[in-house]
């Protein structure tokens, strides 16, 4: 699957500070519309954590932008993500 191949890349990208920017492009060259609003979600949480780890100050909306998101899109995963925004 698609989505776990990036998934799975991008947490490794993450682990080191000098891929964070790659796995930022990684993310952003992803066309998220081919995967359900959790796993977009999901992705949109994942670029919030490499905005914050290059130092993005407003990064802490993210994960909130990304529940709402998912939320808009398909009310049965409004409780996947618990996030105090």
């Amino acid at each position: 699957m698609i989505l776990m191949q990036v998934h799975e890349q991008a947490k490794a990208f993450l682990q080191k500070p000098e891929d964070h920017m790659q796995g930022l492009n990684l993310i952003n060259s992803t066309n998220l519309d081919y995967f359900s609003p959790q796993h977009q979600a999901e992705m949109l949480n994942l670029k919030a954590q490499f905005f914050a780890a290059l130092g993005d100050s407003d990064a802490g909306v993210w994960p909130c932008q990304s529940a709402r998101f998912a939320t808009k899109r398909n009310d049965s995963i409004a409780n996947i993500h618990q996030f105090s925004c």
